[in-house]
């Protein structure tokens, strides 16, 4: 037990000395267990660290006046919603076609296309998807943006003109002549009453609500016209059409001056139940069969883009270039680089009327400002999905870098025969991004992450409209990543990594290693959050060492791995903040992890369908009996050191301090699920109360 050996003999080595003499041995070797997952996990942290890049902000304007023939390049973005609010897939809509496009001769039909992949065949949806895209028609009017210049509009786009009159207020006190801009009032009094209709409120683009739609115009001009243009509104809309037939397909490609809008319900919808998103995606870019032209048509990258995310305007701009490097033969001209996919990260919103701004930890900035900026460097990033773009030659046409083909050996996966060899997007298991970018890496491709830091200087990208907003729903997030990273290592093991491929870089195996192996830490997280509760009711610690070794051997572990993680903040100036509320959210869902990892290897021994996974739930009730265990344990050895008049502080400290630091990991998400809130400086200076004691103690000693 710490403090009590009589003796100051020489530093025990921590696998012998340290584990002698101690009451309870097994539980002296699960927590060195626990310490030698950290070391390697520090290891693998420290490397994710050591590769940053300062990447030269480019944008296609630039490319296409060097080279006019990377104007050529055609997009297609995949927008898959599986049962989405109307209101989040509004916003995306918005998003999509907003997007500002390069100077090109090519018209905007033929150079962007947008994939609605309804997995629900909702009608709603494609109305909406007709209203919407007939509303930008309207604001390509010269009259209709003279109104919105007028009205000091910064930007002339359907989302404007859309949160500008949607309340019903603004246009009592316009009076105008122009038709299309009154036909443009009643497409938005159409969209409102369909998000009305299919949800009982109308949510507004600013996140408020009403409970009835805005009232009727009042202006003699406004109440003369609205009956026809109404009308012209629902025949565009094709209102009489309220079912979908499965494989049914709409387009909307009749402006050049906008991208071709195309919605698709598959005939096959829900499969394969591993991935039904990855096979909705994979109908976009494969032939189902083998004739005819697939959904992306001619688009050289496609965009990964679900309904809960708006891309902002410049999204393209910024992205795409990186798919190009310089051609060393000719002067100012641009080919293919051998990159397969680039990752942009995912941006949140805080709530302002949550007391903490970011309870759940939403943000992710240790992902998305930290890690994936220090794998950059060594072309190692996986994609997370949202907001990636892909190259189709690596993932449909099974290219390498060098131009030679490789075959996937499932190509008749999910039934797709137009397949010519390459891989699609995986289907089976959970998390098919990060599955799909590690095949493509092992076939000797490369990856791309787009630095926007998240300061209010920097840029954004994309935006989450609908973050997770309760413990319940980020426990599900939690749980379905993790059991996918474990039925990914159950399926493919370590010749995954260290079997053949041709990896571009040694560092992307070990990239591909941690991704892999990556829930393993979590078993160290949880027995982290045990030990003090172990230590308090028990009064005995897993390891035998004097104050001064446990400090010799602690604090220097302690500032090996904090120190990395500190100079990296400065690559991007994330808060400091952020990055603690990512490490408390890990710590907290530890035990989620551990609930993935038992789910898939119980479904692997009974041999069940893997797709069962997404039936599985978790429970939120351990994260609040873990907050209590710990508190009471504190409490009772408390009592026990009162009684005996502290006769060894240290001990006490050492539990206390344990105690404090779980405590304070658990703290974010059990005070949001319970509506609790502290100080804010609570967060700030808890570590810094942990250090004061060690110190008293010390000197009390």
């Amino acid at each position: 037990m710490l403090g009590l050996p009589p003796s100051f003999p020489p530093p025990p080595r921590r696998l012998t000395k340290s584990l002698d003499g101690i009451k309870y041995p097994i539980w002296g070797y699960i927590f060195f267990g626990a310490e030698v997952l950290l070391i390697v996990g520090l290891l693998v942290s420290h490397v994710s660290r050591a590769f940053p890049i300062h990447r030269e902000r480019v944008t296609m304007d630039e490319l296409v006046d060097s080279d006019p023939q990377t104007g050529d390049l055609k997009v297609a973005i995949l927008l898959p919603t599986a049962g989405e609010k109307l209101q989040v897939m509004l916003q995306a809509l918005f998003g999509v076609l907003q997007l500002r496009l390069w100077s090109s001769s090519r018209a905007r039909c033929d150079t962007l296309r947008v994939i609605i992949l309804d997995e629900k065949r909702r009608w709603q949806v494609q109305q909406l998807a007709s209203l919407v895209y007939t509303l930008a028609e309207v604001v390509l009017d010269k009259g209709v943006r003279d109104i919105l210049r007028r009205e000091e509009v910064p930007a002339s786009t359907a989302r404007a003109f859309y949160e500008l009159f949607s309340d019903g207020l603004r246009r009592h006190t316009m009076n105008t002549d122009n038709l299309m801009f009154v036909r443009g009032v009643a497409i938005v009094d159409e969209i409102d009453k369909l998000l009305h209709d299919s949800d009982g409120s109308v949510h507004r683009l600013d996140g408020t609500a009403t409970t009835s739609l805005a009232p009727p115009p009042t202006t003699t001009t406004m109440q003369r016209a609205p009956t026809t243009t109404t009308v012209r509104a629902r025949r565009a809309s094709c209102f009489v059409q309220n079912t979908i037939s499965p494989g049914f397909t709409k387009t909307w490609a009749k402006n050049a001056r906008l991208p071709t809008l195309v919605y698709h319900s598959r005939t096959d919808a829900g499969m394969p139940r591993v991935s039904p998103k990855a096979g909705n995606m994979n109908c976009a870019i494969f032939r189902k069969d083998g004739k005819g032209e697939t959904l992306i048509a001619g688009a050289a990258v496609i965009v990964v883009n679900d309904a809960r995310h708006a891309l902002q305007p410049e999204f393209l701009q910024r992205a795409l270039p990186y798919f190009f490097t310089r051609d060393a033969r000719r002067a100012g001209a641009y080919v293919w680089a051998d990159v397969a996919f680039v990752q942009t990260p995912q941006r949140f919103d805080d709530v302002p009327q949550w007391a903490d701004p970011d309870p759940l930890g939403n943000q992710a900035a240790t992902q998305f400002d930290i890690v994936n900026p220090g794998r950059d460097g060594a072309s190692g990033v996986l994609s997370c999905g949202q907001g990636s773009l892909w190259r189709v030659a690596a993932l449909r046409d099974g290219i390498r870098p060098d131009g030679s083909k490789y075959i996937d050996t499932k190509a008749d996966r999910e039934g797709l025969i137009g397949r010519t060899g390459g891989l699609g997007f995986r289907s089976e298991v959970l998390i098919e991004d990060t599955h799909t970018s590690l095949d493509l890496l092992r076939q000797g491709w490369r990856s791309v992450y787009v630095v926007s830091p998240a300061s209010s200087k920097g840029e954004v990208l994309a935006r989450c409209t609908l973050p997770p907003d309760s413990v319940t729903w980020r426990v599900k997030q939690v749980l379905r990543w993790h059991q996918g990273a474990v039925q990914l290592a159950l399926s493919h093991g370590f010749a995954y990594v260290f079997g053949s491929g041709h990896w571009a870089s040694p560092w992307q195996r070990v990239f591909a290693l941690d991704a892999i192996t990556y829930v393993l830490q979590a078993f160290a997280g949880q027995i982290l959050l045990v030990f003090p509760i172990v230590y308090g009711f028990t009064n005995q610690s897993p390891f035998n060492a004097l104050n001064l070794q446990f400090a010799t051997y602690f604090f220097p572990f302690l500032i090996t791995a904090a120190l990395p993680t500190m100079a990296a903040l400065g690559w991007l100036k994330t808060s400091s903040d952020r990055v603690m509320r990512d490490e408390q959210v890990w710590f907290a869902t530890t035990y989620v992890q551990l609930q993935a990892v038992c789910n898939v290897i119980w479904c692997k021994l009974l041999r069940r369908d893997p797709a069962d996974a997404w039936t599985a739930t978790c429970p939120v009730w351990p994260l609040y009996a873990q907050f209590l265990a710990i508190a009471a344990a504190m409490v009772a050895n408390t009592g026990y050191w009162i009684q005996r008049g502290f006769t060894s502080p240290w001990v006490w400290v050492s539990c206390m301090g344990a105690g404090l630091f779980a405590l304070h990991s658990l703290w974010p998400l059990v005070s949001f699920g319970l509506g609790v809130t502290l100080p804010p400086a609570y967060y700030n200076r808890v570590f810094g109360m942990l250090i004061l004691m060690t110190l008293v103690a010390f000197w009390m000693l």
